[in-house]
Parts: structure tokens; sequence; C-alpha cells
């Protein structure tokens, strides 16, 4: 089956924090690899050939915070080289309330694309990174217009003592999406522990990213 995996980056790294334990840790605990995540989807499940793997993120200004932009930028390079045949990334500059910073327009724009993909008949599977509920409404859409399209949401399997702490993998409204929760061990083996505050991890041009940085 043709798999398109869609991955809500910064969603899926506060669940891990949340899910591991690691709400005190450093903040480069929950850093992954999106192409390793989709390479453990496959190794657990041979019938799904990921074909794309978008992934979808708030970044910095570089007008406001041009350390983490270049930070970001690197990581998001990085991804890319790890597959350019098959990542893509979707950078949103963050919004800034005061001293609040917060994703802006993220969700909006993986609904959109997971829509339209389908639509275009782009893919025979869905897999979903992501446990913000407010995609339900463009997974119902898929469910009902092809129901022939299989969905699988994904979450992490919390550790003893943090059972109550991570969102679990999103449903439909009416359920029947397919939920996948993945462990520690299996995030252990797709962790990223690059320092991208080197510039010695550049892979290609901030401009090469993405639709919108």
């Amino acid at each position: 089956m043709r798999a398109s995996l869609f991955i809500d980056y910064q969603n899926m790294y506060r669940s891990a924090r949340d899910a591991f334990g690691w709400k005190s840790a450093p903040p480069h605990f929950g850093n992954f690899r999106p192409d390793a995540l989709a390479a453990h989807l496959s190794s657990r499940n041979h019938t799904l050939d990921i074909d794309r793997i978008r992934v979808y993120t708030g970044i910095h200004t570089p007008q406001r915070n041009p350390a983490q932009n270049t930070n970001m930028n690197r990581r998001l390079a990085a991804w890319i080289a790890s597959a350019p045949d098959r990542v893509e990334v979707f950078p949103r500059p963050l919004a800034y309330r005061g001293d609040r910073v917060q994703e802006k327009g993220v969700d909006v724009e993986l609904a959109i694309d997971v829509v339209a993909l389908a639509l275009d008949d782009a893919y025979d599977a869905l897999i979903l990174a992501s446990a913000d509920t407010d995609l339900v409404p463009a997974l119902d859409l898929v469910a009902t217009r092809f129901p022939e399209k299989r969905i699988i949401t994904l979450g992490f399997r919390p550790e003893p003592g943090f059972e109550n702490n991570p969102p679990a993998p999103i449903d439909l409204s009416g359920g029947g999406a397919q939920r996948r929760l993945i462990p520690k061990n299996d995030f252990d083996l797709m962790v990223d522990k690059r320092n991208f505050h080197e510039p010695q991890n550049d892979q290609t041009s901030a401009s090469e990213i993405g639709r919108a940085s």
C-alpha cells in the first residue's frame, strides 16, 4: 500500500517528553528523526510502502530568535538530506504573544494536505503522527469520501508512572482509525542526538526548505 506519513513534529516531540518522563529533562530529549520513524513503521508492517514523509513544524523567525532559527533550519535540512526523495518539510513562523511563543497554522496546513492528497489519490494509507484533535475533521472527511483508504494514527506508550501524561493517538469521530502506540525502546532507535548548533551539520541551504520558511 502506498502510504504517506504526516508528522506534526512539535506535537510528537511534546508527547514523547510527556510519555517518557522527560518534562524536566534538557530540551533535546524528545527529538527524533522522521526517516527513522518511517523505517520503524515499515519494519512493523511490511504491507506499507511509505513513499512520502511530510513534516510540519513551527520555526522561530530570524528577526526574533536568529540562533534558534539557524539551529532549526539545520535540523530541517538534515531531515531532507536523510531521504531527499521522500522527506518534505513545511515550517511555519512561530507567533509571538508577549513572552509566549506558539505555533500558528501548522495544524491547518497539515489538515489541508491530508485532504488534498486524498483527493489526488496520492496515498492508499494515511499515517498521522499527532495527538491534535483539531485534525479529526480532516480524518473524518477522508474516511467518509474514501472508505477504502486506511487511516493509522500514532502516539507513544507511556512509561510506568506517566500513564496520565501523554494524549492518546487520535481517532475518527465514530471510531475506526487504527491507533498505534510506540514504546520507549522503539523510540530509542529513532532518537536524534545530533548537535545542530554546530555548522558542520549543514546539509543544504535554508532556502531549499519547505513551502514557507
